[in-house]
């Protein structure tokens, strides 16, 4: 019958993982995705554990039956996670109109933190809880503390990296956030009811003696106060590890949900494992040895994970053959690069975990003392590891990673292992040991002095020229790794990356990216004279808010970036002298973060966040919840402009544009060919505004900006629209929207099949074929004179990308006789 309470332990960490994941999505409609986000919910899930399982003497135990406990808890977490999800849908409405009346931007972060903690409290004590009372109803003697104590902690471990894994890899994307909470409302409500039907006297576990009742002592050469240290500083570096490896190991395996899912499975199945192999360590000799060795493992492989990594990093056969960055990874398949990252993942990080997992319960029996004192001392020791996780956590995301970087941090945590190792084998009574352990303790810390201060992680384009390009500026964070970098030859040509992502430069350095910088300015000032206030979602090189400050009309230019480091770094670019205009103002938190606060009533919101088909990450600012939130701060007729790459799929630019489409009464398309294409939407028409003269054009210094890129007329910019909307519905057809709960586009974005150029005609077509009929139809600026002269141009840019290249010569020369200097004309692939 124990093999069944094994069972309940493993569903069990597989239904809290589960919610832990669905929770952190819900969650960070709250707090975006700050580090406060992931902060506010690991210490609010590891504090309620925590809490949870040292309290849970102090009730469990008055209730005579340990399976009648652990039957209540499983149902708790059930009925309190149900109900409590139903309040964090509803919080950021709720945060919206605090937001309203806070004083101060630090007194609306305690009232998010407070209430985010308040609403974690009571279903991750529940959750924390069940540990004590599995040990409980499963250890009635110091044999069974040797016999099970790991096996509980190791199998209720693994069935939390399954959770974390189902959940990342199917639930979510099937069921959604919201639904996979109800999935894991089941699986407790399963064992809850199944722990009820053990507890029947019949079924032969209810007979079992209540371990208070049981005076066996534990014997133990640690005092109890070093035995707590250890507790709270292993946990604190378990988690330290986990944030830094999570951010390091993105250099190899790059973005994405499945590769976060995976990396986070395979560190709990180490931690779990470890906690298995916890009777096999016993037989190696006293366990204050094993635990004092147990440190010095965790230092040794940590030190050796980081090697790794910078192994592979500045080798470029291996490289070339395991990273998600190499030119080769652009031509396999999906399941290929998640493979290679996974196998990368185990190789690194599987011995230190392994470790790390073992360390938990020997610190947990040595702190027991006696079985008599099995669950108030298990869950103090919960407590204790869980308090280091949180301080660990927080930690690695607002220290040590932005102060230290990766190998630094890691060098950090290293050595609290080692000072732990050294205390705990400082009280063993053979000398032997105590000599034993400084030997050993050198390794690691030898192997650490080898390590370089920073890994040699570059984008691809300078990895690939390393003495044409020179490093400016670097800055690794939890939120990003910020890179600016300049060709020597050429040294105004500048780019800024974001993980290995270019995601702003000068005109040297790319001409398209740096006219979709430029565009998402123009294109909407071009269309409505009347914009006073506008809001940048993202700074990047500031070359957008540049073009939108030499309008002198224009007068707020505010600003969201949520990574301080692009801040910084934008200051290489000499567009950048547009943060020092009075006029603007940076805000430095995430996007939604500040449109659920702001009070302000923009009429123009650019949405110019980092955006790669690659890149997870893209699919939160590409929601139907970003869309509708930035209407909301939207004034009457304001305008909301966004740019989408023309490298997504069809599948993937229809659930873009059917949501933006659902969200904004009035939805107008334009093409800025081959790159990239430009969402406008509104309340009202797009069309029929007052224009600025091409006399206020001249004055705002921008004629030759826009005749130099995109048309002969800087008046004529409009005529880059192909369609509307309201053509595009038929087209689109029915189907989902990309909501938070659900957000398709990111699993999508994943398993993209190898990238071929046919992919970019496929998308041009999909929102220029509505309009093919009727070329011109009702849009205003359809009769504008360049108008059909563009179109002609991006029909030849779409065969250019398109097999056989049909017709192509044919429409050149047709161009070439209307209008032979068209500046989009170099555009087209010859």
């Amino acid at each position: 019958m124990s093999t069944l309470l094994y069972v309940f332990a493993f569903v069990s960490g597989f239904a809290a993982l589960s919610y832990q994941v669905a929770w952190t999505r819900m969650l960070s409609m709250t707090f975006g995705s700050s580090t406060l986000a992931a902060s506010a919910v690991v210490a609010g899930f590891m504090g309620g554990m925590g809490l949870g399982a040292w309290l849970y003497h102090r009730v469990g135990d008055r209730v005579q039956s340990a399976l009648r406990a652990y039957a209540l808890l499983e149902i708790g977490i059930a009925i309190s996670t149900a109900l409590f999800t139903l309040l964090y849908l509803r919080l950021p409405a709720w945060l919206a109109a605090v937001a309203t009346a806070a004083p101060s931007v630090a007194e609306l972060t305690v009232v998010r933190v407070v209430s985010v903690a308040l609403l974690l409290l009571v279903p991750a004590a529940l959750m924390g809880a069940t540990y004590p009372a599995l040990c409980r109803a499963l250890i009635h003697s110091a044999d069974e503390v040797e016999r099970r104590l790991g096996w509980i902690y190791g199998i209720n471990t693994i069935g939390g990296a399954m959770g974390a894994l189902v959940a990342g890899f199917v639930l979510i994307e099937w069921l959604g956030s919201s639904a996979t909470v109800t999935f894991s409302n089941a699986l407790n409500v399963a064992v809850g009811m199944g722990a009820f039907a053990l507890a029947r006297p019949q079924s032969g576990l209810a007979a079992q003696p209540d371990p208070s009742q049981v005076d066996e002592s534990l014997s133990s050469n640690l005092p109890y106060w070093v035995t707590g240290l250890v507790l709270f500083g292993s946990g604190m570096a378990t988690l330290g590890y986990e944030i830094i490896w999570l951010r390091a190991l993105h250099y190899v395996l790059g973005p994405g949900t499945y590769v976060l899912s995976s990396t986070l499975a395979i560190f709990l199945i180490g931690l779990g494992f470890g906690g298995i192999f916890y009777r096999t360590a016993l037989r190696f000799g006293r366990p204050e040895w094993n635990l004092g060795f147990s440190q010095l493992g965790v230092a040794t492989f940590a030190v050796v994970a980081v090697g790794g990594l910078h192994w592979i990093l500045v080798d470029p056969a291996i490289f070339d053959r395991v990273s998600a960055f190499a030119r080769d990874a652009i031509d396999e398949s999906w399941s290929v690069r998640l493979a290679s990252g996974v196998a990368v993942a185990v190789i690194l990080t599987l011995p230190a975990t392994l470790w790390m997992g073992l360390a938990f319960p020997l610190a947990s029996r040595l702190f027991l003392g006696s079985v008599s004192a099995l669950t108030s001392r298990t869950g103090l020791a919960y407590l204790l590891s869980n308090l280091g996780s949180i301080t660990g956590a927080i930690a690695a995301a607002v220290w040590v990673l932005p102060a230290l970087g990766t190998v630094n941090g890691t060098k950090l945590f290293v050595g609290v292992n080692i000072a732990l190792a050294l205390l705990v084998l400082l009280h063993a009574r053979d000398r032997r040991v105590r000599i034993a352990g400084a030997v050993c303790a050198i390794v690691p810390i030898a192997l650490a002095m080898m390590l370089p201060d920073r890994l040699a992680f570059y984008p691809l384009i300078v990895r690939e020229n390393p003495q044409l390009v020179k490093m400016l500026f670097q800055e690794e964070a939890d939120l990003g790794t910020v890179q600016v970098f300049s060709r020597t030859d050429t040294p105004s040509a500048l780019a800024m990356s974001i993980d290995g992502v270019i995601i702003g430069c000068t005109k040297a350095w790319n001409a398209g990216l740096y006219s979709k910088q430029l565009i998402l300015a123009h294109l909407p000032m071009s269309l409505d004279r009347g914009i006073r206030t506008t809001l940048n979602l993202g700074v990047a090189s500031s070359s957008t808010i540049k073009a939108l400050g030499r309008y002198p009309w224009v007068e707020t230019l505010d600003a969201v970036e949520i990574n301080p480091a692009v801040i910084r770094a934008s200051s290489s670019f000499w567009d950048s002298v547009v943060l020092d205009d009075p006029r603007a103002t940076v805000h430095v938190e995430d996007a939604v973060h500040y449109l659920l606060k702001t009070p302000e009533r923009y009429d123009l919101i650019i949405n110019d966040a980092k955006q790669s088909v690659k890149f997870s990450g893209s699919s939160k600012i590409l929601s139907e919840e970003v869309y509708r939130y930035s209407l909301d701060r939207m004034s009457e007729c304001g305008l909301f402009a966004q740019f989408i790459p023309t490298t997504h799929p069809p599948e993937s630019l229809r659930l873009i544009l059917r949501t933006f489409i659902e969200v904004f009464p009035e939805a107008e398309i334009f093409l800025d060919a081959p790159s990239s294409i430009m969402l406008v939407g509104s309340r009202c028409p797009v069309g029929g505004r007052d224009r600025p003269t091409r006399d206020e054009l001249k004055k705002a210094k921008v004629l030759r900006e826009i005749e130099g890129i995109f048309v002969k007329d800087a008046t004529s910019l409009p005529a880059l629209w192909v369609s509307s909307g309201r053509e595009l519905v038929e087209v689109l057809g029915d189907g989902p929207l990309n909501s938070w709960d659900q957000l398709l586009l990111e699993f999508w974005s994943i398993r993209l099949p190898p990238f071929e150029r046919s992919v970019l005609a496929e998308s041009m077509r999909l929102v220029s074929d509505p309009r093919a009929a009727n070329p011109k139809g009702d849009w205003p600026y359809s009769a504008l004179p360049e108008y059909e002269t563009i179109q002609l141009i991006n029909e030849a840019i779409m065969r250019s990308d398109e097999p056989g290249r049909a017709g192509v010569q044919a429409l050149l020369e047709e161009i070439d006789r209307r209008a032979p200097s068209h500046p989009l004309l170099r555009r087209v692939r010859r």
